[in-house]
């Protein structure tokens, strides 16, 4: 094959790889680090030299995603301070809302909920240092997935025909373990959720380099932020001039 078509083939693997979930969130961190370094080797064995102009910027972005993704699994292991990780329903839901007859749709749910509620057992002992935003966004987004299960998962249910009895096994069970997860976060986790989000100034450094290959210090992008905050500011003192002279900006906005 051509380098472009190596290219392609790298870039529908690496997409493949997003798409699909590979053992647990943090079970399965391994495997998936193997699967992405394998990609990394791979895309720098083929070089870029004999790739046109458009195609060397496909490699670039590429060979960030690759680094991103490698350096959130091997080094940031964000699963260990966010329990949000582990609240795996989104994929029920599309599940459910696929096209067709629930009848057909109802194995594709069945290994849906099993996966979530497997993801559920994994985080008692998976997060580690919990920060308090991430906990406190767990406990409501583990509420409105409780509403989920018990009205649009068991209405999905009853349409299932003979699969009725599978799909409201797997839901209940669901729904036991999210229950489960949910007193455990609020009477366990959150009273330890003392982490920092914040991955340090060298970690950062790293994602500008690394995965945006950007030439500049993190003191940099906050210097450049704080510029353009302050031009904006000024910008919106303003138009509240004008609209009502005397007047904080902000005060005008909330208005």
């Amino acid at each position: 094959p051509s380098d472009a078509e190596r290219l392609d083939g790298l870039t529908q693997r690496f997409l493949k790889v997003r798409r699909e979930s590979t053992g647990g969130v943090a079970t399965g961190a391994a495997s998936r680090a193997a699967i992405f370094r394998a990609l990394r080797d791979d895309l720098q064995a083929m070089g870029i030299a004999r790739l046109t102009p458009e195609e060397q910027i496909d490699w670039m972005v590429l060979k960030g995603q690759i680094a991103g993704t490698l350096h959130d699994v091997e080094t940031l292991r964000a699963w260990e301070k966010n329990p949000e990780l582990f609240l795996q329903f989104a994929s029920v839901a599309s599940a459910i809302a696929q096209d067709g007859p629930a009848v057909a749709r109802a194995d594709r749910a069945i290994e849906q909920l099993k996966a979530a509620t497997a993801a559920l057992r994994e985080a008692k002992t998976a997060v580690k240092t919990p920060v308090r935003r991430f906990t406190e966004g767990a406990i409501f987004q583990a509420g409105e997935w409780l509403t989920f299960l018990k009205s649009d998962a068991n209405a999905f249910a009853k349409q299932a025909g003979e699969a009725r009895p599978r799909v409201e096994q797997a839901n209940a069970a669901a729904i036991a373990a999210l229950e489960d997860f949910l007193t455990h976060v609020k009477d366990e986790m959150l009273p330890r959720s003392t982490a920092t989000f914040a991955i340090g100034e060298q970690e950062y450094g790293r994602i500008l380099k690394e995965h945006w290959f950007m030439d500049v210090s993190p003191q940099e992008i906050l210097a450049r932020g704080r510029r353009a905050f302050s031009e904006t500011e000024k910008l919106a003192q303003q138009v509240a001039e004008r609209m009502k002279p005397g007047r904080p900006w902000i005060e005008v906005y909330e208005e």
